[in-house]
């Protein structure tokens, strides 16, 4: 299916912009993935996604999507206001109102953590969506702060089922991710607030940090807020060290020239059942995630056999990267 590719840059675009700078702390990002679900902006149309219900303040609202599978999932989608530019979003089975749902994944806690000059970027169609945001000097500076200058990734939507069809065959893969009902207000994970997606604590099972239900329901089993075994990886993902040995190309032209292979990311539950990310993919050899001028390669267009992606790191930006690839490449054109 054809994707859309949304960004700050574009005209006409919604600017993300604090509307209270103290406790409590109120921005416009609710209303900015409003307009990338549903209602658009300038010449771009909505994602084609429903607005189910909405809270009178706006601090909260509803989204159904047009799954390819036997159920559409319920996304909710509401500001954090304990945290400046705080974002939460949960997926659902069934939905009554704009403060009832049940039937739930863990939901997804996160905020940038450095608030100053903030963009973001989005791609996907009416079953997925991606959604990133992150400060400007992410695109100008290479830090040794990884909590600065990292951007928050965000997946909600549908997984490609290459095995079986299941009924609800769709979920949410976001940083500081946690179990139960997300709240109102202090329900913030603040130490996993960076990264894409919560891969980096997805392929340790060992992490007691990472989370457990990226989906409301798995495959045969009866709905619980139980812990299910899950495992992300894509061929290759695991390159964490290389500086003694695979040192990755720090060039994008040179990378974009180089590349001979493809890999889907693939979600594994108990083992046994598989899921494909949709839009989501590894590429080798890799790419450093800097540049021969110490400028990050992060969120850079790059174009691939006539296909468009940009790059993101699995994990948090680390202290001493300047050689750490980057394996997590988000397709913005063509079809997923």
């Amino acid at each position: 299916m054809a994707v859309t590719f949304y960004s700050s840059e574009d005209a006409g675009a919604p600017q993300l912009t604090a509307v209270n700078t103290s406790y409590p702390y109120m921005s416009n990002i609710v209303d900015i993935i409003d307009a990338i679900l549903v209602t658009g902006y300038g010449s771009k149309a909505g994602l084609g996604w429903k607005r189910i219900f909405a809270s009178e303040t706006n601090n909260r609202k509803v989204y159904e999507n047009n799954s390819a599978h036997t159920d559409n999932m319920f996304l909710v989608v509401q500001q954090a206001i304990s945290r400046q530019y705080g974002l939460q979003l949960q997926a659902a089975d069934t939905v009554e109102s704009v403060d009832s749902y049940s039937g739930y994944s863990n939901y997804v806690t996160t905020y940038a953590s450095y608030h100053i000059d903030l963009k973001w970027m989005a791609v996907g169609d009416e079953r997925t969506f991606i959604f990133v945001f992150y400060p400007e000097r992410v695109n100008t500076t290479h830090s040794s702060s990884w909590d600065n200058y990292c951007p928050v990734a965000i997946y909600a939507g549908d997984f490609d089922t290459p095995s079986a069809n299941y009924p609800k065959s769709w979920g949410i893969l976001g940083p500081g991710m946690l179990n139960g009902v997300m709240d109102a207000d202090f329900s913030m994970n603040t130490s996993y607030c960076t990264g894409t997606f919560m891969l980096h604590l997805l392929t340790d099972n060992n992490n007691s940090g990472s989370l457990k239900r990226p989906v409301t329901q798995v495959p045969g089993e009866e709905w619980s807020e139980a812990d299910v075994p899950c495992f992300v990886t894509a061929l290759g993902c695991d390159v964490q060290d290389s500086r003694d040995h695979n040192k990755p190309i720090n060039s994008i032209t040179e990378f974009t020239e180089k590349v001979a292979l493809r890999s889907s990311y693939s979600m594994f539950l108990n083992a046994t059942i598989h899921f494909k990310l949709r839009g989501v993919y590894n590429f080798m050899p890799f790419l450093s995630h800097g540049e021969t001028s110490s400028i990050p390669n992060f969120l850079k267009p790059i174009t691939i056999e006539g296909i468009s992606y940009f790059g993101l790191a699995r994990d948090r930006n680390y202290i001493d990267d300047y050689y750490q690839p980057m394996t997590v490449f988000i397709q913005t054109s063509g079809d997923w």
